[in-house]
């Protein structure tokens, strides 16, 4: 009877600013307990991280979660207990830099974002949809707003001073070197212009996760 109660009261939702981004972004994520009682209710907690939170393609299959696998021979951890205020309160908030663990790129598509929290008893989950947007071509350069931050899809030369597709290329402000040449590469920066010149100024890179997703 009581764990029914707990699932008729508390529950854990997810809270993001956009659901549509571009790869490579930041993405920070709330992760937020309803109480819809009225009065103060107390979670008991079986992990030091309480929550964990997954991406799922749309057939179902997780492809990333945040939560941390735990060291050998470290299987539980003593129970701690939290006590929630009726209303919402914001359990955590978690700035995800929208790669996997092994430090790969999701390719474009639908998705979801699912919390569940590491508790004794079960609590009620949610989850919300997120599009990633496809990144744009190297030959779109020349029309992008200077300073603002884009994402680009391509191959980088030989000498990691420029990135192109089919479609056209892209000069690099900085070489890359720190990326691998003539393998499909994400990149992530601002255009950059001087003296009638433009460029690309790159923050961050990633090359596409190479496992099939059914991310569309």
């Amino acid at each position: 009877m009581y764990l029914l109660f707990l699932l008729a009261v508390l529950s854990v939702k997810l809270v993001v600013q956009r659901s549509s981004l571009d790869l490579l972004d930041t993405l920070p994520i709330a992760v937020v307990v309803q109480n819809n009682g009225p009065a103060a209710q107390t979670i008991r907690f079986t992990h030091p991280v309480e929550y964990a939170i997954e991406l799922r393609t749309v057939d179902g299959s997780t492809i990333w979660s945040s939560a941390v696998a735990l060291p050998p021979g470290q299987a539980k951890f003593p129970l701690h207990a939290r006590t929630f205020a009726p209303g919402s309160t914001t359990l955590a908030v978690y700035d995800w830099n929208e790669l996997l663990r092994d430090a790969t790129s999701p390719p474009a598509g639908n998705y979801t974002l699912r919390v569940r929290l590491a508790t004794e008893k079960p609590i009620a989950e949610s989850s919300v949809r997120v599009t990633f947007a496809h990144p744009l071509s190297p030959s779109a350069l020349a029309g992008l707003h200077a300073g603002e931050e884009y994402t680009l899809a391509g191959t980088l030369d030989a000498q990691r001073a420029a990135i192109s597709d089919e479609r056209g290329s892209a000069t690099l402000a900085q070489r890359l070197f720190a990326a691998p040449p003539a393998v499909p590469v994400f990149v992530r920066g601002y255009v950059v212009e001087k003296n009638g010149t433009r460029s690309f100024s790159v923050e961050r890179w990633a090359t596409p996760n190479a496992q099939p997703t059914s991310a569309r």
